[in-house]
């Protein structure tokens, strides 16, 4: 039976699971403006109040409202999310640069989700943020952020992808393998 290992067939895939989703509004794709990294490597307070905004929405439920490790949301984690205040075990480092891949890139074998939806400016200021709690945290080299441009084209700016509500998409996904939801 191995001819059948690469099919895609799910008919029989129970489909209640999609009708308790949650909706999404209907998303044009934009363009993400670019960024001059070497600006935006430099924190500000207008910067970290932003990064407290948007990590009060996008951060707080696992790695708790200081930053600490001690959210609701990943009591249930493991390993435990990321405690900011401490300079040990980042796995893409605390700088600049290593926070910003991991927002970029997420972190999948540890659980943490990638943020490149985010504004670019939104995460360097959760960067900024981050970073505040930890005054040993290391600095980047001008070298370091050139190669930080280059590897993710932040000055270039990038474009962001349509959305469509979810349920929309079950109808689709449906209709596609002929299953009455």
């Amino acid at each position: 039976n191995m001819h059948y290992i690469t099919q895609n067939n799910h008919r029989n895939m129970s489909l209640t699971i999609l009708h308790d989703s949650t909706d999404k509004a209907t998303k044009k794709a934009t363009m993400m403006e670019g960024v001059d990294v070497k600006i935006a490597s430099v924190p500000t307070d207008v910067l970290i109040n932003r990064g407290k905004e948007v990590y009060a929405t996008n951060c707080a439920s696992c790695h708790g409202d200081n930053g600490m490790g001690d959210g609701a949301a990943g009591a249930g984690l493991n390993p435990k999310p990321r405690n900011f205040h401490s300079n040990d075990g980042w796995k893409n480092g605390n700088k600049i640069s290593g926070i910003y891949k991991t927002l970029e890139e997420g972190i999948i074998q540890n659980g943490m989700a990638a943020y490149e939806y985010l504004p670019v400016m939104d995460r360097f200021a959760l960067i900024h943020l981050i970073r505040s709690w930890n005054s040993e945290a290391p600095k980047d080299s001008d070298d370091e952020l050139s190669e930080l441009d280059l590897t993710y084209k932040i000055s270039e700016g990038k474009a962001t992808t349509n959305q469509i509500p979810v349920a929309k998409a079950n109808v689709l996904i449906a209709n596609e393998q002929k299953v009455v939801l």
